[in-house]
């Protein structure tokens, strides 16, 4: 009995520990018409913008669920109630940059135009010497494209972390 007791409390305190260090990504793909927020291999949420905007999935390990957004959302008149405001706690701006430079970009690219070839001229030398700054892929181009993908990591352990040592 102490021994399934032990096993199953060091199940729970891995699974824990596995949720609070693995790293989350946030991916935004314009072709694909992907956006997604991932926990490692874990678990996903997709929204695919180009085919039904209503729709997202909602992978666990291998399990896959299509679910409809309009139907989440959806509340009923007799559930609707008015809540007051409450007043927010006031968040320093120092803990607020201390978290978003916990942010890590995997991947960068940016390809635009912007539709005007005077406009696309003058950016372009400021997009090509910033990609050299940040070493990330950001271009102007003079064809119409139109691109943008993202991959950002961070954890709960590096947020907490910079949250409560800021």
């Amino acid at each position: 009995m102490l021994i399934a007791l032990c096993l199953l409390l060091s199940i729970v305190t891995i699974s824990i520990l596995y949720v609070f260090f693995a790293p989350f990504y946030i991916e935004i793909n314009s072709t694909k018409s992907l956006y997604r927020l991932r926990l490692h291999y874990l678990a996903s949420i997709s929204f695919f913008v180009n085919n039904d905007p209503e729709k997202m999935e909602l992978k666990i390990l291998t399990w896959k669920k299509e679910l409809n957004i309009s139907s989440l959302a959806k509340v009923h008149e007799s559930e609707k109630k008015i809540k007051q405001r409450s007043k927010l706690p006031k968040i320093f701006l120092k803990k607020i940059l201390a978290v978003l430079k916990t942010f890590k970009i995997n991947n960068l690219q940016v390809n635009l135009d912007f539709g005007d070839m005077q406009l696309n001229g003058i950016l372009y030398p400021v997009f090509y010497c910033l990609g050299l700054k940040i070493t990330k892929q950001l271009y102007i181009n003079f064809e119409g494209k139109n691109f943008i993908s993202v991959e950002i990591e961070n954890s709960l352990a590096r947020i907490s972390w910079a949250y409560i040592t800021s």
